[in-house]
């Protein structure tokens, strides 16, 4: 960096702050840190699914480790207990290392949701620029399968636990459909035993990325369940992107990227029938909602790479001047 002397340092990730911080008092250059989650909030984010607030010290571990202990740790016995007391304890003292650096800093945020999160939380200098996702054109009237897809971790804060609920009602409704879950997590045994029990759930783990464009492409529809304030939800915005309608909930920055009724469904409350009732209503407006997504193709380009490209430029101009 001494060497280059840039106009404008980009941190592109949490864990550079505070090294990146002490640089800018030595040479004195404009600093501006993208944050795609809320690590500087707080590590665990459980208390963020309440409340725009972070949780205190007292409510971290009495509240926040316990719930995440019994959602996340699937062993359970005093070793793991103990390390992860060690990794409460460590991820405590970095979220407010990180925090002390960064709050006063240009922050670079993915939606209206995460800003309002990081502005209640006493960070002052918050942008918006968004995730980006190709957009190419969308094939004329291509052939979709008889299937429902979900990307993402298999963990209760992307609402699996929740489908995972719904899923024989579901099955029931649509017997002939496909129910396609791709991702890791700690969720994953459980979805193995349901398709056990159901043929028409198929649980395929990690693929790669090509590999999840072309089933999005494929499926009629993409669920995004989730319960915690999703920064943004690049699923969502890549379904969209191969011209597939999205089902999500009403949680952070989805709404910014689902529009309701017009691109899929959002799902305000985690109720089985209100849920259910959504993916039902979309099916039956599947080609308005497709045309809907091809007919905004010029609005979809804000979240192009050229889009976002020239965002994050004219912000550097703005910091230098």
């Amino acid at each position: 960096i001494l060497n280059e002397k840039p106009d404008v340092i980009n941190v592109q990730g949490k864990y550079c702050i505070p090294q990146i911080c002490l640089i800018k008092k030595i040479i004195k250059t404009p600093t501006l840190i993208t944050i795609r989650d809320y690590q500087v909030i707080c590590n665990y984010g459980l208390c963020l699914l309440d409340s725009n607030k972070s949780c205190n010290l007292y409510d971290y571990f009495t509240k926040e480790f316990i719930k995440y202990y019994k959602q996340y740790v699937s062993s359970k016995n005093p070793l793991l207990f103990f390390l992860n007391i060690i990794y409460a304890i460590w991820g405590r003292i970095s979220c407010r290392l990180l925090n002390l650096f960064a709050k006063k800093e240009n922050i670079v945020v993915l939606s209206q949701a995460q800003k309002r999160i990081f502005l209640k939380n006493g960070f002052q200098n918050v942008h918006i620029i968004p995730n980006q996702a190709e957009f190419k054109k969308i094939p004329a009237n291509k052939k979709k399968k008889d299937s429902i897809l979900f990307v993402g971790r298999l963990t209760p804060g992307k609402g699996v636990l929740f489908l995972i609920e719904i899923l024989p009602l579901l099955i029931k409704k649509l017997p002939k459909f496909t129910f396609i879950f791709a991702g890791e997590g700690i969720l994953k045994r459980r979805l193995r035993k349901l398709s056990n029990k159901y043929s028409q759930i198929k649980v395929l783990g990690n693929i790669s990325h090509n590999d999840i464009l072309k089933l999005m492409a494929q499926s009629k529809l993409v669920l995004v369940p989730s319960v915690w304030p999703e920064p943004f939800g690049r699923v969502a915005l890549e379904a969209i992107s191969q011209g597939t309608p999205v089902i999500a909930s009403n949680r952070g920055g989805l709404p910014d990227i689902v529009k309701d009724n017009r691109y899929g469904n959002i799902v305000k409350k985690f109720r089985s029938t209100d849920y259910i009732n959504a993916i039902l209503k979309a099916l039956s407006k599947l080609n308005t909602f497709e045309e809907n997504i091809k007919k905004d193709q010029d609005r979809l380009k804000n979240f192009s790479v050229e889009t976002i490209a020239e965002k994050y430029s004219r912000l550097y101009l703005k910091l230098i001047k």
